[in-house]
């Protein structure tokens, strides 16, 4: 099966930081066949609306794939309500930008940072209007997943039932793939003097992939990349696509899933 895992940003130079990994799962194997930043595809560019537009047809347009993003899907159930998908498309409408939506979560958690259950559960770090998560919350549900949902192009797990002649989205973390690994560490420089080491560190996450989760890359230009960038957001791509190779499509049973979604890793 066709696989995305994409390090999500909602940046106003989000082509740059937004990473895509694609790559197909068989006998239990995950290969990388593409991984760039989101200025790369089709008819995008460095700047948010072209990148993430760029990103909902790449969806859109891979019919039965597997997709996973990096952001909150949800917030906490008392501020969304029993229909997920109805205050998903409402998002934009309610909000016409991530301040205004940043201030109503303030507002409405009385200054409080909640996290959803499977925040807790998957041990992500921040909660969706986090100063350094809001926007890519707002954004990702607002100009992805909303013009998907509205136009039946995707089916969003598990907050919907899944169609396998459609993608399936899935919300990721690559954080708490990593905890739940016992790797949880620095690889992300902040500057020169931590280069050499954090490098080292993304080394050690990409031999933990190949070695014991079965990922393999098409190319080792491809594996250069996912270990040369500095940020991290090439590796955080493919460990997205690892984690989404994983999911399961299936419609949650439980009542609070199917409002606040839920982290895979």
């Amino acid at each position: 099966m066709l696989i995305y895992g994409i390090d999500f940003s909602g940046a106003r130079d989000a082509g740059e930081g937004i990473w895509v990994a694609a790559g197909k799962t068989r006998l239990g194997h995950l290969r990388i066949d593409y991984l760039a930043p989101a200025r790369d595809l089709p008819g995008s560019s460095p700047a948010r609306e072209d990148s993430l537009r760029s990103v909902t047809y790449l969806i859109a347009g891979s019919r039965a794939c597997k997709a996973g993003l990096d952001f909150p899907f949800s917030l906490p159930s008392e501020m969304v309500g029993d229909d997920w998908a109805q205050w998903a498309l409402s998002l934009g409408e309610r909000f016409p930008d991530a301040e205004s939506f940043r201030d109503w979560c303030r507002q409405t958690s009385g200054g409080q940072e909640k996290l959803r259950r499977t925040d807790i559960e998957a041990g992500a770090p921040m909660c969706a209007w986090n100063l350094r998560v809001y926007r890519q919350t707002y954004y990702g549900i607002r100009d992805v997943l909303a013009p998907l949902v509205r136009a039946a192009l995707a089916r969003v797990i598990p907050m919907q039932e899944p169609d396998r002649r459609k993608p399936q989205i899935y919300e990721v973390c690559p954080a708490s793939t990593l905890k739940a690994a016992g790797l949880y560490i620095s690889y992300k420089e902040t500057g020169p003097a931590d280069r050499v080491s954090r490098r080292e560190a993304r080394r050690i996450i990409l031999e933990w992939l190949e070695k014991y989760c079965r990922v393999r890359f098409a190319s080792p230009e491809l594996r250069r990349r996912a270990l040369d960038d500095g940020a991290g957001n090439a590796l955080d791509a493919v460990l997205c696509a690892y984690a989404t190779g994983r999911a399961w499509p299936k419609l949650s049973a439980d009542p609070l899933e199917r409002v606040e979604g839920r982290v895979y890793y």
